[in-house]
């Protein structure tokens, strides 16, 4: 569960992202420049061990902030009954409505998931980026790891959290979850 962003927050947090990235990426080669992943969840409760990923969205782009692919898909949870009341009413999820939005299983998102990873990626190191990285993150492994896939295959072990990306910048006009 995470909270809506102004176009402005994720724009200050993806500029902060890139000026670190290019900074890196242009004492590297062409072909070895990192490619970022801007991954965004919404989930059924902020347990991942207990509570699904109910859709993922990402948006992959080069080191400089050109836009390599997007990618979007809602997901029906193995277990609805888990489902936090709190989360429900961030983002509106009931089985009846993902139902009529047309969600698939989780064993076909991570399939379409995969199949968009590896033609935007291809063999070129990805991180893992988000504006709540180690939530984000902890659903995404979990989800690959329940459909025989490895967050570590896909992903370079270094993350960027977007808001602590910015706080070390000086940006303390994030929003403040729970507050």
């Amino acid at each position: 569960m995470t909270s809506r962003l102004s176009r402005r927050e994720l724009l200050l947090g993806l500029l902060l992202a890139l000026s670190v990235v290019v900074g890196v990426a242009r004492a590297e080669t062409a072909m070895s420049k990192p490619v970022l992943a801007l991954i965004d969840v919404e989930t059924t409760g902020l347990d991942p061990d207990r509570h699904e990923m109910i859709d993922i969205g990402a948006i992959y782009i080069e080191s400089d902030g050109r836009e390599l692919g997007r990618f979007f898909v809602r997901m029906h949870p193995a277990h609805p009954e888990r489902a936090d009341p709190g989360a429900q009413a961030v983002n509106g999820f009931s089985v009846e409505r993902w139902q009529s939005l047309r969600a698939v299983s989780a064993a076909e998102a991570a399939d379409r998931f995969e199949a968009f990873h590896q033609s935007v990626a291809k063999d070129r190191k990805v991180i893992f980026t988000a504006f709540n990285v180690w939530f984000d993150q902890a659903f995404v492994s979990r989800w690959l790891a329940r459909e025989q896939r490895s967050f570590r295959h896909w992903y370079h072990y270094q993350v960027l959290d977007l808001p602590s990306m910015t706080w070390a910048r000086g940006l303390r006009g994030l929003p403040s979850f729970g507050a």
